[in-house]
């Protein structure tokens, strides 16, 4: 009889959140000083949190120019940074006006990979052009796999293109966007800077705790109980580990928009078989850090598996003990 292993635990770190908590004096100085964002701005919560971990900055005279357009490459980069994906292992989406060498390649790319930007039928992105209320509004739910219930219904009078109606549905039920007017959404206007890190602040706190005790993984999707929740592409490596039968009576941790999955905080395994184990091990690499092997504990960073030494005491100026290691 296999001896079984009780109690395996998981820990998975929101990926970024770590680091949030320990902004660089520079970045904390800098924020608090941009000329043109006040404490009474509507952007101000939101432009200081993404600043503080350094999804976006500034520029070099100290301002922050919260009402200049965002282009569709600097708003490719914005969400990229902020799910944390990976803009260096990526496949060339072949648009005729993103050159490799070009800025924002690696967060378009990875985008693309995500199936969650598409180019234009003529072959190009367009990275410079300013990016408009209806383009914003399809990303950021399809970045957060937001989408609208059932009935939902916004007061805006002038959504007239219907490709973007259920995006702004979407957006509108989970307080994302509120309209330029309470009575237009005005779609083609182009997206301010300060808007821009509005939508994405309002995007990731529109996540909600929930604690999902898995019954099976179906595809894409985790069953629990009579309740179903999506599997981002970015976080289904992580149900692949071992077979999915693994994570059968697993609890999850997790934030979630709607009925989708938006991160992981914690995996927990009730009951595990020995040879499960080692099929989970095998697929995680294994490091020294310090002269010390890992104890089974395991996080992530930048939605990757990476090792964490679970009893390493570590220096307030060093806090982050986190590997960058991707599995492939």
């Amino acid at each position: 009889m296999k001896r079984k292993i009780r109690n395996v635990f998981l820990a998975l770190f929101v990926a970024g959140g770590i680091a949030g908590i320990y902004p660089s004096v520079s970045h904390a100085i800098s924020i608090f000083f941009f000329n043109d964002v006040r404490p009474s701005d509507y952007f101000y919560d939101a432009v200081n949190d993404l600043v503080e971990r350094e999804i976006i900055h500034g520029y070099e005279d100290n301002t922050f120019r919260p009402y200049q357009p965002v282009t569709r490459g600097q708003a490719a980069k914005i969400l990229a940074n902020v799910l944390n994906l990976d803009k260096q292992d990526v496949e060339d989406p072949g648009f005729k006006d993103v050159s490799k060498s070009n800025e924002y390649y690696g967060a378009i790319a990875a985008l693309v990979k995500e199936g969650i930007i598409h180019g234009y039928p003529d072959g190009t992105f367009r990275p410079n052009e300013p990016i408009q209320r209806n383009h914003m509004a399809k990303i950021i739910a399809r970045a957060f796999n937001i989408k609208a219930s059932p009935g939902t219904k916004t007061p805006f009078t002038d959504l007239t293109n219907k490709e973007y109606v259920d995006y702004i549905r979407a957006l509108y039920e989970y307080k994302i966007t509120t309209g330029t007017t309470p009575t237009t959404f005005s779609g083609t206007d182009s997206v301010k800077r300060g808007q821009m890190v509005v939508f994405v602040y309002r995007a990731e706190n529109a996540a909600t705790d929930a604690t999902i005790n898995i019954s099976e993984i179906n595809g894409d999707t985790i069953i629990a109980g009579n309740k179903e929740y999506q599997i981002p592409r970015r976080l289904q490596t992580l149900f692949g580990l071992s077979g999915k039968e693994s994570f059968k009576g697993a609890t999850v941790k997790a934030k979630v928009i709607g009925g989708s999955i938006y991160s992981i905080t914690s995996i927990e395994f009730g009951d595990l078989e020995e040879a499960d184990k080692h099929a989970i091990d095998k697929q995680l690499p294994v490091l020294e850090i310090n002269g010390k092997r890992p104890n089974g504990k395991y996080s992530v960073k930048n939605n990757h598996f990476a090792v964490q030494y679970g009893k390493i005491s570590v220096s307030s100026q060093d806090p982050i003990i986190y590997c960058h290691i991707m599995i492939h």
